[in-house]
C-alpha cells in the first residue's frame, strides 16, 4: 500500500518534484482515507490535526458570518491544505466538507518536527505552497 501512496505522491501535482526518499517518508507517516460526500475534514472551532494531501474529489470551506453557512474557498483532487509546517493555522474557521467522494491522505501535526527534518525539499514545498495561499479569517 505505501508503494502505491509514493506512486500517487510522485504524480501529485504540488509535491510530484520532492524526491522520493521524501515521499517514502511521507507516505510512511500518513494515513489514506476515503471521503464520501458529506464527510468532514475538519469542524468549526476544533484543531486541525492533520496535513490533507488530496489525491481526488472535491471539497469545500464553509463559513458562517452571522447569514448561514457559505462557501469560502474549493479545492479539487490534487491540491494540499490543512495543517502544514510553520503554518499559524491552529482552528478552523468553519467546516470543510467533501463534496463528491475522494481520497486523501492524512498526516498528523505531531508528525511535523520530524518532517521537517527529515525532508527539508518537502518543507520548503509546502511553506511556498501555505504563503501563496489565501489566509483564511479565524
Amino acid at each position: 500500500m505505501t508503494a502505491d501512496i509514493v506512486d500517487r505522491l510522485t504524480k501529485h501535482p504540488i509535491l510530484g518534484s520532492v524526491p522520493r526518499a521524501e515521499l517514502e517518508w511521507l507516505a510512511a507517516h500518513g494515513t489514506l482515507k476515503r471521503l464520501e460526500a458529506g464527510d468532514q475534514l475538519s469542524t468549526k472551532g476544533n484543531p486541525v490535526v492533520a496535513m490533507y494531501v488530496m489525491f481526488s474529489g472535491r471539497y469545500a470551506l464553509f463559513m458562517d458570518r452571522g447569514a448561514g453557512p457559505q462557501k469560502f474557498l474549493e479545492w479539487s483532487g490534487n491540491e494540499v491544505t490543512g495543517a502544514l509546517p510553520y503554518s499559524r493555522l491552529a482552528v478552523a474557521p468553519g467546516n470543510a466538507v467533501a463534496m463528491e467522494a475522494g481520497e486523501v491522505l492524512f498526516v498528523p501535526k505531531e508528525h511535523f518536527r520530524e518532517l521537517t527534518r527529515e525532508c527539508p525539499e518537502l518543507t520548503a514545498i509546502l511553506v511556498r505552497h501555505d504563503v501563496r495561499d489565501v489566509d483564511v479569517p479565524q
